[in-house]
């Protein structure tokens, strides 16, 4: 009788607290268009909290906060092989994070090789907010620390890093040796460390910051044809839980968002190929390929209030793929 007791006593405490999260959740939305449609992505404002900008980006006392994304992409050949496709984050996918966050209230620098063709520069401003774009190849020694000044200087601050930077060089085991390795680990995860590094500086003076990596389903799996991939994207894993680990204790949240498959321009060879479609399809539970926009949800939330108290967590956007 008296587990009876504790066990009433514990499903009535649950149930008042799910009331409690279904009260603070009823509140206004802010909606967010996203870059390839205008299809509308509803962000959580809860007003029941004690302040009224949970769900947007903008700190305490300020009404200003700035955003740097950074972009990579590349295409090369190896010497005496087929041709290499080198898979990273393209301008698609740059300009959903960019745009995404333009949209919820941020100023954005962008950064990578080249900008696209205006769309994310039109989709930003017409939000409403400012974008800045820097070319820069983030390899190099002494660019990330120009990146965040850049920021800085020009933006005001630095609120948010999202480092989406990413290539994979893909040849047969024979073929991929330590060249592809090294230019691998200086894009992927090198840079995001250097990059993370500079934007933490700023951040621990004022006391705030989101750092959001972007790792993927290769940081939980093997993969064939370029093991520096699965090696650098499982090091952005542990990279993004061991800085939580070091700046969670000046009000930095550090976190990382593993993206499935995606329709991006990189994928379009994969997609075109009905055999290679189909047998990715197959395996995701939500039986397509992502967009773009399916990213723009996870990244705003991570980049908001509503993750004060989310910390070293990898997000899995998948549509299911890693559960079947």
């Amino acid at each position: 009788m008296r587990w009876l007791g504790w066990r009433k006593i514990r499903v009535r405490r649950l149930l008042e607290a799910a009331a409690s999260l279904a009260l603070m959740s009823g509140a206004v939305h802010a909606q967010i268009a996203t870059p390839s449609n205008d299809t509308i992505w509803t962000v959580p404002e809860v007003g029941a909290l004690p302040d009224d900008d949970y769900g947007r980006l903008v700190r305490r006392g300020r009404d200003l906060i700035t955003a740097i994304v950074i972009a990579y992409e590349v295409q090369c050949r190896l010497a005496d092989a087929a041709s290499i496709r080198a898979r990273g984050w393209d301008h698609v996918t740059y300009g959903a994070f960019s745009t995404a966050l333009a949209k919820a209230g941020a100023d954005v620098l962008a950064v990578g090789l080249a900008e696209d063709d205006g769309t994310t520069r039109r989709l930003i401003e017409g939000a409403g907010r400012r974008m800045e774009f820097m070319a820069a190849d983030i390899t190099q020694p002494g660019v990330p620390g120009g990146i965040v000044r850049r920021c800085v200087e020009t933006l005001g601050s630095v609120d948010i890093l999202v480092n989406c930077a990413g290539i994979a060089l893909l040849a047969e085991v024979e073929a991929f040796g330590r060249d592809q390795w090294d230019r691998m680990v200086a894009v992927n995860l090198t840079a995001a460390f250097e990059v993370a590094y500079e934007a933490s500086r700023f951040m621990i003076e004022q006391r705030s910051g989101k750092i959001i990596n972007i790792a993927s389903l290769f940081s939980f799996l093997g993969g064939q044809r370029s093991p520096a991939y699965a090696a650098t994207k499982a090091g952005i894993a542990g990279f993004t839980k061991a800085y939580c680990d070091e700046l969670a204790t000046y009000n930095i949240q550090v976190n990382a968002i593993a993206p499935g498959y995606f329709k991006t321009a990189i994928t379009e060879a994969t997609r075109a190929d009905p055999a290679a479609d189909r047998r990715i399809v197959e395996h995701i539970p939500a039986a397509r390929w992502g967009d773009a926009g399916d990213l723009m949800g996870a990244a705003v939330f991570l980049a908001s209030r509503a993750a004060d108290y989310v910390n070293g967590h990898v997000l899995v956007v998948d549509g299911g793929y890693l559960i079947r």
